[in-house]
């Protein structure tokens, strides 16, 4: 059941969010007494995975790993950022695998995406790619680790 103070607190939390602003929407929604409508991961921490195959143009791809060395310099010193992985496919040598973990969606489609660094990011690495890819965005539905061997 959905109780008014609920959707209150959601409307603020999808407007809080919009603005980066998400213990504001957390606050309220606290000082209200509603249920948390905001998702964390397993560690607590707000998290949006962002994905992106990442087909890099045939004998480039040593230029593309250097580039990319260097544009992680720029994602990871945005706000929002948690974490981020390039991982190459063993069975296609020039397809890669872009992980990056946000705190939320917004903080990945407009701060970074929105800012200065996300030109500079573009002119070391879109080059590189054809096609231009995908850019998807995934919320932790379940989380397992392995159990510590005893």
């Amino acid at each position: 059941m959905i109780w008014p103070h609920d959707f209150l607190c959601f409307s603020i939390g999808v407007i809080a969010n919009r603005a980066c602003h998400s213990f504001l929407a957390q606050a309220v929604c606290f000082a209200l007494g509603a249920r948390s409508l905001i998702k964390r991961n397993a560690s607590g921490e707000i998290a949006m995975l962002e994905v992106a195959i990442l087909n890099v143009i045939p004998g480039k791809e040593a230029e593309f790993e250097t580039a990319f060395r260097r544009a992680s310099a720029i994602i990871s010193s945005m706000n929002g950022y948690i974490s981020h992985q390039l991982q190459r496919c063993v069975e296609n040598s020039s397809r890669y695998i872009l992980l990056v973990n946000w705190q939320t969606l917004e903080a990945h489609t407009v701060g970074f995406r929105g800012s200065p660094q996300y030109q500079e990011w573009k002119q070391l690495l879109h080059h590189f790619y054809n096609p231009f890819p995908t850019v998807e965005h995934y919320e932790v539905v379940l989380e397992q680790k392995a159990l510590p061997i005893v």
